[in-house]
């Protein structure tokens, strides 16, 4: 961890006895951000210190209510965590971008020779079930009885900011800081022409290189109203320091903007197990029904967001299908909030050879349900390489489909993906093997602008950790086509509904049904239908919903009968439609 000036702590390396972290600033309090709270009036302020007692945020409309006109609210919870330390090769030798540790400190932190052993009649005796570690590093999780390999995290507190109102900006300082921060509250859409312009910055797959710290301005520059981020955040992979030194990291970012995330595999696997995730980044998952904090739906300005889960279940018989089902033939307003954007981690659609096809089982399982409800955009990453498709379905040119973006190129240490497959795809539209971001705005219920622009490269040279700043750059070995271009740009139309109706399905009912006559007054006055009015109504409206889907459905399929190349909805780069 460290403060706002400079180094504060760092992990102990191995010595006769472990020693506690211990902090000499006064103002601790770190890694400060914001997430969407469950409903259109909170917000989640999350931040780190080593004190219990320190565990509220003071907030006010103004900057000066600070000081005598403030609410304060104490953390819902207030929690530290411990894990076993896993080591991976990227951590002292990264493809791309410093290394985030020394092989010396590793090798230290995993030796226990020199403190694991007593003096039994003038010999040394090693500990039972110690071993000792030798000059080079051990990859992998280290061993449970080394308390030199124990992450203790520091603790976490989360906080729930209320009463909150749409488009107002709030000033908020979490107690004993020594900063004061601003966010402000996502517009909430009324389905008028006062609600657009709405902005949406784009990025997955981050970490923490300087091409990520790149990232993050960029995202700050486009001055959003949200951020989405679908996974790979941190990319600590079991290093777990390393999510404290990503939170310092994005807390520029994070503490103004609310960043919408869900998991990725580098959350998932190398022993984080969602821990880290889970501690450190709450989501709004309960408040859509959902049981797991990896999916869920949420309005925010003109969008809904329906985050979904790479890493859980999703055929048919899953928790995640049987909630994206009832969710999607429930909870879609389209006079409210127009457009649906999906995000998720694995790419349904990439022509990149990494983590090729990786996602094609659950494509078959969920795209269907996607396509039915008319989802306009799927963000994904996974892929460390920009791609925009065209309207797709089914593998298929399809203007009904939504258009995916796989926008995994955010700058972990990974580095960038080569090589593209040839030939190109007629669905793919741009890609590019380098780093940046991606900002969507919508201008109107049916028409949108997109852009990515481009930051840096992957360089074949490391003399600068394989990172290339340059305007010029292209990354080694990408045999795009469109490897030297800085930007994709596009703007954007929705279908007719005549054309594509399931773009424009509702699925929440907000008319509201009048009935005088079989009015019975209640015990408490309250008003009250008899049964058998509200059994009558809720058949009458189950079957209006169903008619309406089946005919949505035989629409769309009388279309692709009657038309063997459907129209795209986008035409190439840099292109209006």
């Amino acid at each position: 961890l460290t403060d706002y000036k400079g180094e504060d702590y760092k992990r102990p390396l191995g010595a006769s006895q472990p020693t506690q972290p211990t902090t000499n600033v006064d103002c601790y309090e770190q890694q400060v951000h914001i997430a969407l709270g469950d409903d259109d009036y909170s917000m989640y302020v999350v931040f780190v210190s080593l004190n219990r007692t320190d565990s509220s945020v003071i907030y006010s409309d103004t900057l000066e209510g600070l000081e005598n006109n403030f609410i304060k609210v104490e953390a819902v919870t207030s929690e530290s965590y411990s894990q076993l330390i896993n080591i991976v090769g990227n951590l002292y030798n990264p493809s791309m971008g410093a290394p985030a540790e020394t092989t010396q400190t590793i090798t230290s932190l995993q030796n226990t020779s020199t403190w694991a052993y007593s003096i039994i009649n003038g010999t040394q005796v090693e500990w039972y079930n110690y071993h000792y570690q030798g000059s080079s590093v051990s990859n992998g999780l280290g061993q449970y009885n080394n308390p030199f390999m124990v992450y203790s995290s520091p603790i976490i507190h989360t906080t729930v900011l209320t009463g909150l109102i749409p488009g107002k900006t709030y000033y908020y300082k979490p107690s004993s800081s020594c900063e004061t921060f601003s966010f402000t509250v996502p517009e909430k859409s009324t389905g008028s022409d006062d609600s657009y312009p709405f902005k949406a910055g784009l990025v997955v797959d981050l970490g923490q290189t300087a091409v990520s710290n790149a990232s993050i301005q960029a995202l700050i520059a486009i001055d959003p109203s949200v951020v989405l981020l679908s996974g790979d955040l941190s990319y600590a992979d079991g290093f777990y320091e390393l999510w404290d030194s990503w939170g310092n990291l994005l807390e520029p970012l994070a503490s103004k903007i609310p960043v919408v995330t869900t998991g990725g595999n580098h959350e998932f696997g190398s022993s984080e197990a969602w821990l880290s995730y889970m501690k450190r980044y709450p989501s709004p998952y309960r408040a859509s029904g959902s049981t797991n904090f990896c999916y869920f739906g949420k309005e925010v300005g003109v969008i809904h967001i329906i985050a979904l889960c790479s890493y859980a279940g999703f055929t048919e018989d899953s928790l995640q299908y049987e909630w994206l089902s009832n969710y999607l033939s429930t909870q879609i307003d389209r006079d409210v909030t127009p457009w649906l954007v999906v995000m998720m981690h694995v790419p349904f659609y990439c022509s990149n050879s990494g983590h090729w096809m990786e996602g094609e089982l659950m494509r078959v399982a969920i795209e269907p349900l996607l396509y039915e409800y008319g989802v306009d955009f799927v963000l994904v990453g996974h892929v460390h390489a920009y791609e925009r498709t065209y309207n797709i379905y089914n593998n298929t040119l399809d203007p009904c489909g939504p258009i995916h973006l796989t926008i995994g190129d955010g700058g972990n240490y990974e580095g960038a993906y080569v090589p593209w497959l040839d030939p190109v795809p007629d669905w793919s539209a741009f890609r590019e093997a380098s780093f940046g971001v991606g900002e969507l705005e919508f201008l109107s219920s049916t028409s949108a602008s997109y852009s990515w622009h481009r930051h840096a490269c992957d360089s074949e040279s490391d003399t600068n950790y394989h990172m290339n700043f340059s305007d010029s750059c292209v990354t080694y070995q990408d045999n795009s086509a469109m490897a030297m271009l800085t930007s994709d740009i596009f703007n954007y139309t929705k279908p007719d509904i005549t054309l594509c109706p399931n773009r424009y399905v509702s699925t929440k009912s907000t008319d509201i049904i009048t009935v005088d006559d079989d009015y019975v007054p209640s015990d408490n006055s309250e008003n009250t239908y008899s049964e058998s009015t509200v059994i009558a109504l809720s058949v009458a409206v189950g079957i209006l919903s169903i008619i309406s889907i089946a005919l949505t459905i035989l629409t769309i399929k009388f279309y692709h009968i009657a038309n063997s190349k459907p129209l795209l909805g986008v035409s190439g780069v840099n292109s209006n439609v």
